[in-house]
């Protein structure tokens, strides 16, 4: 949670790619769905925030071609549920990877 809090200081965003049931139900049960922004895959995380479509254009590709050469590349299942906070996105302050 302090890294989060960090995170946040510095307008960085931070979502978190869960696609396994047992572990989003863990996330539900204790309410940190309401905390993080919880996505069903990289591809969908990277779409739904600003700082890492930044970083993607910036590196010439588009999002999918970028999972892809990152091994990242999943389909797209469903939308990120934005967090009660308002942070979506993976851990970002445009980084690359």
């Amino acid at each position: 949670m302090g890294s989060l809090k960090r995170l946040r200081a510095r307008e960085g965003s931070l979502a978190l790619v869960i696609d396994a049931d047992k572990i989003l139900r863990i996330f539900r049960i204790t309410g940190l769905h309401h905390v993080f922004a919880l996505c069903p895959s990289v591809q969908q995380a990277v779409t739904t925030d600003q700082h890492w479509q930044a970083a993607v254009a910036d590196d010439g590709h588009t999002i999918e071609e970028w999972c892809g050469k990152h091994g990242l590349l999943r389909p797209i299942t469903q939308a990120c549920p934005s967090a009660a906070s308002g942070i979506q996105g993976m851990g970002s302050s445009a980084r690359r990877h």
